[in-house]
């Protein structure tokens, strides 16, 4: 293509802010990445992240970060505005809100009303979200009702990163509320990976035991250890133990101590594509978030679910429960944990026969997909993308 018309096509492109709130997450943030790639081949994208994640991540080509302060908020929401007065976006993206996280309406709904007040009338706001929605909060009611009123007052849809064979959106969030907005799943979100769809038959070589970041890993990395040394006569099988970036320095020290006297044992912070080493493992055994739930479905590998026992987190008991029922695994639950049963569940695997699954895994083409139709090719378009209907304060 001549540079000239290269040229020009780029300076078609409409500007998308990414709002990406994610604490600890380094999965979270590998998958608004992935979209926030698909994204930019369509939009000029800046993907807004707080900073304590600045640190461990690239943005891909073609896609810009902001990299926002901790601590005063009102200097958050000065720094956020003045990049959207900069920058006059034509989408709005933001994740997990209003569905959870409402203590961060004070930056989020100041950003979408001044992109409706200025002269971008048909700015498009997206809200996205995972698909499994689980709150313990005494006012779940209220709360869902909440954000109900919060999706019809500020976005004009609602995109959910699953296949919705596998779990929709409106099985978990029901609100009194009639909802007009429109919610659209796209399927999961699948980070890119440097496995090949195209690889012949893998060698499967041991156990391959995770955490996502390893924040809250340390419980099970410790009962992975003990169940490798209890094994290591009737099924002398390798382990390896992706730890994560975020394991606290002192269990760190700690399971590096407890693994020092089997050379079967690797111990590892990090690796380049924990996909493509779940793939060549004979089993993956881990926690149950989003990106682990995409690998299970991803890969061939027989997997056991072992969810994070915090309650706020039983999206990842149904997310497990759900791959179980599919054939991906097997199941233990957390506070059965120990070196023992582990082991036990461990040799439950040598007769274990996983079963072929098929889920849509093109998330992230398809959500770019699909804010870019509505924008470029206006397929979506009604009424309420006015700004007169938006503009009033909650």
């Amino acid at each position: 293509m001549p540079m000239d018309k290269k040229r020009s096509n780029a300076m078609k492109k409409a500007t998308l802010i990414y709002r990406c709130r994610s604490g600890h997450c380094s999965g979270h943030i590998n998958r608004v990445l992935a979209v926030a790639q698909e994204l930019s081949e369509r939009f000029h994208v800046t993907v807004f992240l707080d900073c304590s994640v600045s640190r461990e991540i690239q943005a891909p080509d073609g896609v810009d970060l902001l990299i926002l302060p901790t601590g005063d908020a009102a200097e958050r929401r000065s720094l956020i505005l003045s990049k959207v007065m900069e920058s006059e976006p034509r989408v709005i993206v933001v994740e997990n809100f209003p569905f959870c996280r409402h203590e961060q309406k004070e930056e989020i709904l100041p950003l979408i009303q001044l992109i409706r007040g200025n002269a971008h009338e048909e700015s498009l706001v997206v809200s996205v979200t995972d698909g499994v929605y689980i709150t313990d909060d005494l006012n779940a009611e209220k709360t869902a009702d909440m954000s109900a009123d919060f999706l019809e007052r500020y976005f004009d849809m609602v995109v959910v990163q699953s296949d919705p064979m596998f779990a929709r959106l409106e099985e978990f969030f029901q609100p009194n509320n009639v909802l007009s907005t429109p919610i659209f799943h796209t399927g999961f979100v699948s980070p890119v990976s440097h496995l090949s769809h195209h690889a012949g038959h893998r060698t499967a070589r041991g156990i391959l035991v995770s955490a996502g970041d390893g924040y809250r890993g340390g419980a099970l990395f410790r009962a992975a250890i003990e169940a490798h040394r209890i094994l290591r006569q009737s099924l002398p099988l390798p382990m390896t133990i992706v730890a994560g970036r975020h394991l606290p320095e002192d269990e760190w020290q700690e399971l590096q101590s407890l693994s020092d006297a089997s050379p079967a044992l690797t111990l590892t912070r990090t690796v380049p594509d924990l996909r493509a080493e779940v793939a060549n493992a004979q089993l993956s055994i881990g926690q149950c978030g989003y990106d682990a739930a995409v690998n299970a479905l991803a890969v061939p590998t027989p997997a056991l679910f072992i969810p994070r026992a915090d309650g706020r987190f039983r999206e990842q008991l149904v997310r497990a429960q759900r791959l179980v029922y599919w054939g991906a695994g097997r199941l233990m639950l957390p506070h059965l944990l120990n070196g023992a049963s582990l082991a036990n569940e461990i040799h439950q695997f040598t007769n274990f026969e996983r079963r072929e699954i098929s889920f849509d895994l093109d998330g992230a083409a398809k959500t770019a997909a699909l804010i870019a139709d509505v924008v470029y090719q206006n397929n979506y378009a009604p009424e309420k993308w006015r700004p007169d209907t938006h503009t009033r304060s909650h």
